[in-house]
């Protein structure tokens, strides 16, 4: 699984190939854009959160929904994990993983709203969630 509990200042190559390998079935993501604040580089507005899961050769994909500080309590995790589960039906997935810390009620509240069942993570300090899709 590829999750980062603490922050990250450099991603190793491999992992930045595997964070860019997005072909929407084994490996997808959705991007959230704040369209009223523009520039240069960013002419669709600015990129305030990414929803994404990453496929597992061992089991059902991973979930992770990240949101920057600024638009917490907005409504984008909401948002993307719903355009998410869209995404997961039209593929035909049946199932999520979703670790979660246990202090992350943000996120925990999101797979909740998903009828996510509570399964052994093998760590105190994770919740894993299955969502059935």
């Amino acid at each position: 699984m590829l999750r980062f509990f603490t922050p990250v200042h450099d991603l190793p190559d491999g992992v930045r190939q595997r964070l860019r390998d997005i072909d929407g079935h084994v490996n997808a993501a959705i991007i959230a854009f704040d369209a009223a604040v523009r520039d240069d580089d960013h002419p669709e507005g600015r990129p305030v959160g990414v929803g994404r899961w990453m496929g597992s050769p061992t089991g059902p994909p991973e979930l992770a929904v990240t949101v920057i500080d600024d638009y917490h309590g907005k409504g984008v995790g909401s948002r993307l994990m719903d355009a998410l589960m869209v995404l997961a039906r039209r593929r035909g997935l049946r199932r999520i993983i979703a670790d979660v810390l246990r202090e992350n009620m943000a996120m925990r509240s999101l797979c909740n709203r998903h009828r996510a069942v509570v399964v052994p993570s093998g760590d105190a300090r994770v919740v894993r969630y299955r969502i059935d899709i």
